[in-house]
Parts: structure tokens; C-alpha cells; sequence
């Protein structure tokens, strides 16, 4: 159980105290008190958290307990009572099934931005950008990105940075986006690598793939002799990779969502070991002129916006902007707007 999961189960319990629903405080808080129990790692725990399967004698009971209790509130009367014991209930029943089929995950392309919105989570806001390296040390560069990674296989490997803020409104949500992009890019940029936003539409393309999640440990994937996957997901923290998750590709069509790294690995191998296995068996997509434009916007900090890129005129995707340097790249109007954001 995650500090999120924990709190709402806290605050849940106190709720039901002052609805003197005192059941499922004994229910809530033994549950919790149980949970913070230390206790070493399992071998099956990897399967448990794949499947959503994880101590499900406990999960059933205290979900069917709760229902129970609505039913009873319900014949004496209830009403508010029986709302928070019946969703309670269903939050024990089915919350696991919901993160493993990607429901909490499921996301919108927000018009005329760079941003993606949670379907389930109004409030919650996703931005997806790759990261691009242009210097000779890629293995360094990429250890040094933290948060949630992307990494799709192919010939040549590509890599996503997933940014979340919570917001009331588009607007605060892509300043906050910004902000913390404008953060990251400076660390990045000393390592000669870059971030390069999606449009809203093309990052809700690129994550509308119907995946299978594979039974594969994250060891399996580092020493295998291929890649044995069309993503890998992976939540680092540190420099370590805390959480992870390994899928392929089926037939079919999916809407967008973004997948959760939450199987943990039996111990947190270093994103830096990962990176330099991938780089040995496929390398990283060469410089090209993103990776230009990014490093001139990069050097130009400074700089007025006039001094810094060059209207070339319109396309069908857009922009066609240009650098001082010659780099010529097309960008829609949303991903100019928040290269300026991140690289101003």
C-alpha cells in the first residue's frame, strides 16, 4: 500500500468515526495498522503487484465488509452513511483491477496544448516529452533524468519523460508543467541532453497502444541479449529504478493511457546499468536537427526570442521555426509556446 493509499485510508477512517460508523473505523485502521507492519520482500510480491492480486483474502474481506454495512445502514434509514460505505466497499473491491487495466491511468489531449488531462482526475495534468542526447556519453545523460521514463524499443530506442502537476486549469497547469521542465532542462543540459515536448495529440497517439504487461524481471531485461519488449515503464527516483513495469505490444486499439510503474523490483538497479545495457544491444537515435534547435534554444537562454529562432513560414503540421545556427524544425504552435516555457 503506497502514502496515498494510506493517507485516503486514514482520512476514510475518521470520516466514518464522525458518521459513527465505528465498524469501519475498527476495519480501516486495523487494515492500516497492518499495512505498516515491516516485513521483507516476497519473491511472489512482483507477480502480486503485475496482477492487482496482492493480499486478496484481506482486500475481499474488508471490501465485502464494508458492503455488508452499507446494506445494514441502508434498512436503518441511512443515507450519507450508506454513499461512503458503499464506495468504500467498491474502492476495496475493484481499485487494483482499475490501476492494472489501465483505468486510472486513462488520459485526454487537452486542444491547442501540450497537455494531457486524467479522465478519472480532472485536476490532474500530464505532460510527455522525449528526451534527446546529443553528446557522446548518452549512458551518463540519460541516469541523470529522474521521475517517470518511457522507453519505447525499435531499431533505434526512444525515450519519454512523463511530467504530472495538479491544477484547477489548463492554464496554471501548463505554467506548472513549465516550471518544472525549465528545472530539469538545466540539469540536463550539462550532460548534452534535451527535452523536446509532444503535442498534446501526438503524445495521446503515442500512448493509445493496446499492451500486454509481461511476467519479465527487471534483470531478465537487462541481461537478455535483445529487447525483449516495445515498452518499458519505469519510475526512478535517485538515480535507482524504484518501480517498473515490462509490455508488448498486441493487436488492437486502446485509448491513450498512461501505463504504472508499479511492480518493484527485489532490489533497485541503477538506471545507469539499464541505460548502458540498452546502448550496448541497440544504441541511441543519432543527432538530428530537434537536437540542434534544443541546444541552441539552450545556449540562448538570455537572449530575446526575436535574437533566437527564425520563422521559416507555415506548414500543414505548423511552424516551420529555424535557429541562428541553421537548424530547421517544424512545431506546432502549442510546442513553440512551451519551448519558449522551458527554455526561456
Amino acid at each position: 500500500m503506497g502514502a496515498w493509499s494510506k493517507a485516503f485510508l486514514a482520512v476514510f477512517g475518521l470520516v466514518a468515526l464522525a458518521l459513527g460508523a465505528w465498524p469501519v473505523l475498527l476495519l480501516a485502521f486495523g487494515y492500516l495498522a497492518w499495512s505498516l507492519r515491516r516485513r521483507r520482500a516476497k519473491p511472489s510480491a512482483r507477480d502480486d503487484a503485475s496482477t492487482g492480486r496482492g493480499r486478496p483474502l484481506v482486500r475481499w474481506g474488508a471490501g465485502l465488509s464494508l458492503l455488508v454495512l452499507a446494506l445494514a445502514a441502508l434498512a436503518s434509514g441511512g443515507r450519507y452513511s450508506v454513499l461512503l460505505l458503499l464506495s468504500g466497499g467498491l474502492a476495496f473491491l475493484f481499485w487494483p483491477a482499475a490501476r492494472v487495466r489501465g483505468l486510472l491511468g486513462r488520459v485526454a489531449a487537452v486542444p491547442d496544448s501540450v497537455l494531457l488531462r486524467s479522465v478519472l482526475f480532472p485536476v490532474q495534468w500530464h505532460a510527455v516529452v522525449e528526451v534527446r542526447f546529443e553528446g557522446d556519453e548518452q549512458v551518463r545523460a540519460m541516469s541523470a533524468v529522474e521521475g517517470k521514463l518511457l522507453l519505447f524499443g525499435g531499431k533505434r530506442p526512444c525515450v519519454f519523460l512523463v511530467t504530472t502537476v495538479r491544477a484547477l486549469s489548463p492554464a496554471r497547469a501548463a505554467r506548472a508543467v513549465e516550471s518544472k521542465l525549465r528545472a530539469r532542462s538545466r540539469v540536463l543540459a550539462d550532460r548534452c541532453a534535451y527535452l523536446f515536448p509532444l503535442d498534446g495529440g501526438a503524445a495521446a497517439g503515442l500512448l493509445a497502444r493496446s499492451m500486454e504487461r509481461l511476467d519479465v524481471k527487471l534483470e531478465e531485461v537487462r541481461s537478455a541479449s535483445s529487447l525483449p519488449f516495445d515498452m518499458l515503464a519505469m519510475q526512478t527516483e535517485g538515480g535507482r529504478i524504484t518501480g517498473y513495469a515490462v509490455c508488448r505490444t498486441v493487436e488492437g486499439t486502446a485509448a491513450p493511457s498512461l501505463p504504472s510503474a508499479d511492480v518493484k523490483p527485489s532490489r533497485q538497479p541503477l538506471l545507469w546499468e539499464m541505460a548502458e545495457a540498452i546502448e550496448e544491444r541497440r544504441g541511441w537515435p543519432a543527432p538530428d536537427e530537434r537536437g540542434a534547435l534544443l541546444a541552441s534554444l539552450n545556449a540562448t537562454r538570455s537572449e530575446p526570442v526575436g535574437d533566437r529562432i527564425v520563422m521559416k513560414g507555415e506548414t500543414p503540421a505548423g511552424l516551420s521555426v529555424g535557429t541562428a545556427g541553421g537548424a530547421c524544425v517544424e512545431l506546432t504552435r502549442p510546442q513553440l509556446r512551451a519551448l519558449m516555457g522551458i527554455y526561456g
